[in-house]
């Protein structure tokens, strides 16, 4: 069953970052993980530094105990989010994809935040295409709506209509016909108007007059 969870998680991950490679000692031997509850806090509060000094002083202090793979890949994940965000923050955008490159797994349904920087860093140099494809990858793959709609919305002002309208697409419908992005939809209709798009299909201007009404 791990297996099975381990290989799904490599093909995801190849998916998104087809460059990667899977490190050849993924079904090494790795600690028990007992006594690691401290630790799991002090990672969720982003005490990093209080962490590796714990995790030194626990390693000396019993010998043998190491930390799980679980936590030591969370750890180094969490840590190149933080370096990913302080790279975008001071518009370091070379540095960013150099972060990335070195660990993939930033690129993930958990991480909304690293996707969007990244999706930035590409954009910024003119990578479009690259960018697209991770706006395209967290609505192909992430569930949760808000984070979706948000996605979606930040697409809007990012990229061409027919690329947007194409996210638009993949969401989902209710029911009663009403779809998953529409309020994006009516986002990339009230930007046509903006830049005086005069090519603004007759249903969209109708729809959008109505939510305006409404």
């Amino acid at each position: 069953h791990n297996f099975t969870r381990a290989n799904a998680e490599i093909k995801r991950l190849k998916a998104l970052h087809p460059n990667w490679t899977p490190p050849t000692n993924i079904y090494a031997a790795a600690g028990a993980g007992a006594d690691e509850q401290p630790f799991w806090d002090m990672l969720a509060a982003d005490r990093l530094e209080e962490l590796n000094a714990g995790l030194a002083l626990k390693q000396r202090s019993t010998p043998g105990w190491r930390p799980s793979r679980d936590l030591t890949a969370k750890i180094a994940r969490k840590v190149a989010i933080q370096a990913l965000v302080k790279a975008t923050e001071a518009k370091q955008w070379p540095e960013a994809l150099a972060i990335a490159d070195a660990d993939p797994s930033i690129l993930h349904c958990a991480y909304m935040d690293a996707d969007w920087r990244l999706a930035e860093a590409f954009l910024a140099l003119g990578l479009k295409t690259r960018a697209f494809e991770i706006y395209h990858a967290v609505i192909a793959s992430c569930p949760d709506h808000d984070e979706r709609l948000a996605t979606v919305k930040k697409a809007v002002a990012r990229f061409s209509v027919e690329e947007v309208r194409s996210l638009i697409a993949m969401g989902a419908k209710s029911a009663d016909g009403a779809g998953e992005f529409d309020a994006a939809r009516l986002d990339l209709t009230r930007a046509r108007l903006a830049a005086r798009d005069e090519t603004i299909e007759p249903e969209a201007l109708a729809e959008f007059f109505a939510e305006a009404r409404r």
